[in-house]
């Protein structure tokens, strides 16, 4: 039985033969996929706290059940991404394997099957967070409940498939230096692939969730079309499921598994980030509106500031004009006089006074409001409203 030591710093190539002519073996994706990992894992980070800051500093609400899953996601995406970027750097991960010793091939295969079934529970994770999601703004129904079931038979059922299909377990990362000292009860490879394939068979019946129950609110159809375009958005988990399980197929009697797992690390990473920031858009557009007063408020406050300094008078908005006779209308910014509701007397009714306070545009305040509405751009929405104002003579 041959040890790790022994063959720590023998090349695979002794095992598998050259490589094809005319292949750069030093050709390596290791930086670019860290990056493209790591990347993603803070973009999904951020978009997750932004989710809480709505929550808990906008919304003034408690998070739900579902937001602390979504919470918790972050864990194993972590923990997977620190697995991805550990096997580019030390155990050829991203790298031709004829560039790679056996040594570090073996642990790194070691790594992988760790990394599988947290893999599988991520995904998992994801699903349920999602599902919950719709159970609390659409209310439970049997398709929830059937997908919540069919998800956990598929992790469930994936992670035995990963446990069972070598024999013994150490045989998944020792075959290359001791063939005979196990088998596999299946090919691994259908395992890959089948496990793949359901996973994006379950991503679409998940999006297909709450479109029935969205078209049956009593919502306008531009509405329910908006909202399902929406809850559309999370068709990008699907597509990068496809596209792994593209690379997946690429894996079948090919000798240059390090090179090509890679780049399904990449997108194993994406998938579980896009499904959580997927999840949380629903905290955009009130963090959006949040930013946006934010931002008007420093710009008014940098005029507030300007028009303030000593020589830059600011101009009352408001004139205060206290009239002492009858008014009946108001129209083109004056008042009307109705001579014919004075008293007897011709003098004024006292019953009739009346304080009225109008707003009145100077240019200053022209200028500012033209300002502001080149600042917000289309978000500019000015509401002008016509007022008459009518008051009658009571009886005496």
């Amino acid at each position: 039985m041959v040890t790790i030591d022994e063959v720590w710093h023998v090349s695979v190539e002794s095992l598998i033969g050259p490589p094809p002519p005319g292949l750069d073996v030093h050709r390596t994706r290791t930086m670019t996929d860290n990056v493209a990992c790591v990347a993603l894992v803070v973009v999904t980070t951020i978009v997750v706290a932004i989710r809480f800051f709505v929550l808990v500093h906008i919304q003034k609400i408690r998070p739900y059940l579902d937001d602390w899953l979504m919470l918790f996601n972050l864990v194993p995406l972590i923990a997977l991404t620190a697995i991805a970027c550990l096997g580019g750097e030390r155990y050829g991960l991203g790298k031709h394997i004829w560039a790679v010793n056996i040594g570090p091939l073996i642990i790194g295969k070691k790594n992988l099957f760790i990394w599988l079934i947290l893999y599988v529970f991520q995904l998992f994770m994801v699903k349920v967070s999602v599902l919950l999601f719709y159970r609390r703004i659409l209310g439970m129904s049997w398709m929830i409940t059937a997908n919540v079931a069919l998800s956990a038979a598929w992790a469930l059922g994936s992670i035995i498939a990963i446990l069972c299909g070598p024999a013994p377990i150490s045989y998944f990362w020792l075959e290359y230096i001791n063939p005979s000292e196990g088998h596999y009860r299946f090919p691994f490879y259908n395992l890959w692939v089948g496990n793949a394939a359901s996973n994006v068979f379950t991503d679409v019946l998940i999006i297909l969730v709450p479109v029935p129950v969205i078209w049956r609110q009593n919502m306008r159809v531009r509405q329910k079309l908006i909202v399902s375009v929406l809850m559309g958005l999370s068709i990008g988990v699907v597509v990068a499921s496809v596209i792994r399980l593209h690379y997946l197929t690429l894996l079948d009697n090919n000798k240059d598994i390090s090179y090509i797992m890679g780049i399904v690390f990449v997108w194993s990473t994406v998938e579980p980030c896009l499904g959580i920031m997927c999840a949380c858009l629903p905290a955009v557009q009130p963090f959006v509106r949040f930013l946006l007063r934010i931002e008007y408020r420093a710009y008014a406050g940098g005029r507030l500031s300007f028009n303030s300094h000593p020589g830059n008078s600011i101009p009352r908005v408001r004139e205060h004009r206290r009239i002492n006779s009858p008014v009946v209308g108001l129209s083109d910014g004056g008042f009307d006089f109705r001579p014919d509701l004075c008293g007897p007397d011709g003098k004024h009714d006292d019953k009739l006074r009346l304080t009225i306070e109008a707003l009145v545009e100077t240019e200053h305040d022209k200028e500012e409001r033209e300002k502001l509405q080149q600042f917000l751009g289309p978000m500019f929405i000015r509401v002008q409203r016509d007022v008459e104002l009518t008051v009658f003579e009571g009886p005496r």
